[in-house]
């Protein structure tokens, strides 16, 4: 009885934690699309920027245009 316990509890920590990891990719991926995006918009409309990524994993980042217009 104890063994239907460990392995139900490792599979809903496993099941977790795979989660857990798809969803880290997944914000990550879009997090890269909209840097790449912004980059590029920014590049073709001639202005400077500054971003700064704030988690490698994730890739949370901070945008802003430096235009002193």
């Amino acid at each position: 009885m104890k063994n239907i316990y460990f392995r139900t509890g490792a599979v809903i920590v496993g099941g977790g934690a795979i989660g857990v990891l798809a969803f880290g990719l997944i914000e990550s991926y879009f997090n890269w699309q909209e840097i790449d995006n912004l980059t590029t918009q920014a590049l073709d409309n001639g202005h400077s920027y500054s971003l700064v990524i704030h988690n490698d994993f994730t890739n949370a980042y901070t945008f802003e245009v430096t235009d002193d217009k």
